[in-house]
């Protein structure tokens, strides 16, 4: 990164520390500043977080006996129809600590049990853990994982399982190795092997598979799948019935950035994110071009984000949406301060990423 562009970003962190809200201060300070949590400064935004209307609301879904939302990985945060997948990323995304009481019982009940993580997509979610395409077990642990709980043996078991699937993509040549054609809809092949978000998420927030072998069989994966987009969206064919896996939001890692809209923002910055966190971002050539194409943005004075209008990809938090921090995204610098947030977080774990292999 040359100076010019390092004094822009100065810059943009200059601002948004004096103006942006509480979430984004306390998510700047500690993951792109290093500060610890524990510090004075840093535990006043934590208080100011949490009285922040809507985190007060979804910690009240939290008692000493469960969760008493309805729902595990459906629905979002509308009264009534809360669930838990949704309840527990939102707060962690506003910057709330695992350690807060109701969030870490939460945590606790979800790797003890009872089965309630299940309970809503137990058939379907199984089928998909089986496949290897990412159903129940693996939500429920890249929740512990992004909670500090990678250490439990069913999260390390599934970081097992993620790589295995990572391992398998690495030689796959063409599409046509899986999938194949039925009806009008492409479906898996019998024993292919495919990731899914949940499969980056849980890697991006764990660190104990980061041996040098294990991250040069995810790089080559990924670059494989950077090689072989767009892909198609393929469905898991379970008896008469057709299961969308969560690939739809990992379909295509040859992105133009000057023709994405809003929602294509949401999805390219969550996904950029997950692979800077995960290591790779750096080392795949047109990856690195998306990365100039964002710094390009960002010192020409980031015209696309300040045209940004409100869209529920970025506003409405369900399992797949929703990165808006700030509260309200009706002003146009509030929706400029959310994307310039998640810009930083990209460009941070990509440079410490490659500080790391020097």
């Amino acid at each position: 990164m040359g100076d010019n562009e390092l004094m822009d970003i100065n810059q943009i962190i200059k601002d948004l520390l004096s103006s942006s809200s509480p979430s984004i201060r306390y998510r700047l300070r500690k993951e792109v500043l290093g500060l610890d949590s524990s510090c004075e400064e840093m535990q006043e935004l934590q208080k100011e977080i949490l009285k922040e209307p809507s985190v007060a609301r979804t910690l009240e879904l939290f008692h000493p006996e469960g969760f008493s939302g309805s729902h595990y990985h459906s629905n979002g945060l509308n009264p009534g129809e809360e669930a838990l997948e949704v309840c527990l990323r939102f707060l962690l995304e506003k910057g709330v600590e695992p350690d807060h009481p109701r969030v870490e019982k939460a945590l606790c009940d979800l790797e003890e049990g009872p089965p309630f993580y299940d309970r809503e997509i137990h058939r379907i979610g199984g089928f998909l853990d089986k496949s290897g395409l990412g159903g129940s077990s693996l939500i429920r642990t890249y929740l512990l994982a992004r909670g500090g709980k990678e250490e439990s043996p069913i999260v390390q078991e599934e970081i097992g399982n993620a790589l295995e699937v990572f391992r398998w993509v690495r030689g796959v040549h063409s599409i046509k190795e899986v999938a194949e054609e039925y009806r009008d809809r492409l479906v898996f092949r019998p024993r292919a092997l495919w990731p899914g978000i949940y499969h980056f998420r849980l890697l991006a927030y764990s660190s104990s598979w980061r041996k040098e072998e294990n991250c040069a069989l995810v790089a080559e994966a990924v670059e494989n799948l950077v090689q072989l987009s767009p892909l198609p969206f393929i469905y898991l064919k379970v008896g008469s019935q057709f299961v969308a896996p969560a690939t739809v939001f990992a379909l295509d890692f040859l992105c133009d950035l000057s023709k994405l809209d809003e929602p294509g923002w949401a999805h390219w910055f969550e996904r950029s994110e997950l692979l800077s966190r995960i290591g790779v971002f750096d080392i795949i050539p047109q990856l690195k071009e998306q990365k100039e194409e964002l710094l390009k943005i960002i010192s020409t004075g980031y015209e696309v984000f300040q045209n940004f209008r409100s869209h529920r990809s970025w506003t409405v938090w369900s399992a797949y949406s929703g990165l808006a921090l700030e509260p309200d995204w009706r002003s146009k610098e509030a929706r400029t301060r959310d994307a310039l947030l998640r810009s930083l977080l990209v460009l941070h774990f990509f440079e410490s990423a490659k500080r790391e292999k020097n």
